[in-house]
């Protein structure tokens, strides 16, 4: 009985996760867990699940890491030249959009920071401040979920301490106890 009310909270919250293809395998893990007790609950698991997959990612199929390492190799290419001042604004603003186009808010505010830390480590302070400013903050003032909120903190925690602590402090308050000390 537990575990198939703890199946049908799950299923209820499916499109409360972030990243898509988290929320298809934990509908996929639901359906599974309870195929054999509960198959109506298991079809209906597999059908939102399907649903997810099919209204986020257009019916594709495949990780979403496929879309994230090009850009993580892009980002770390780009903080090679940020210290020696070989890269232009038009690199940035590159690599702001294409980390911008990201589907999770997670993933978009960890991108993100780890920029503005590379600016911030090539003493370009004021490009650090600029990235948590443009896109950062956008991203933690419009997640509402206070578990996905908490996340995008953490993730975006050494930019925000290195564009301005003060800020950094103030979305800390706001997270769900215990999660501070991840940040």
């Amino acid at each position: 009985k537990l575990c198939s009310e703890l199946a049908e909270q799950v299923l209820a919250d499916l499109y409360a996760v972030d990243d898509a293809w988290e929320s298809v395998y934990a509908g996929m893990f639901v359906a599974t867990t309870v195929a054999r007790t509960k198959p109506d609950l298991a079809t209906a698991a597999f059908d939102k699940s399907m649903r997810i997959q099919r209204d986020r990612f257009y019916g594709r199929f495949g990780p979403s890491l496929v879309a994230i390492e090009p850009i993580r190799l892009a980002l770390r290419a780009l903080a090679g030249l940020l210290p020696g001042g070989q890269h232009t604004a038009n690199d940035l603003d590159r690599m702001s959009d294409m980390i911008s186009r990201l589907p999770s808010a997670r993933l978009r505010c960890l991108m993100h920071s780890e920029l503005a830390v590379w600016c911030r480590i090539a003493e370009r302070t004021d490009l650090c401040r600029s990235i948590v400013d443009r896109y950062v903050m956008p991203d933690l003032n419009n997640v509402k979920d206070p578990s996905l909120l908490a996340d995008c903190v953490c993730a975006s925690a050494a930019a925000l301490f290195a564009s301005n602590a003060s800020t950094a402090h103030a979305h800390f308050r706001r997270l769900i106890p215990g999660r501070i000390d991840t940040a």
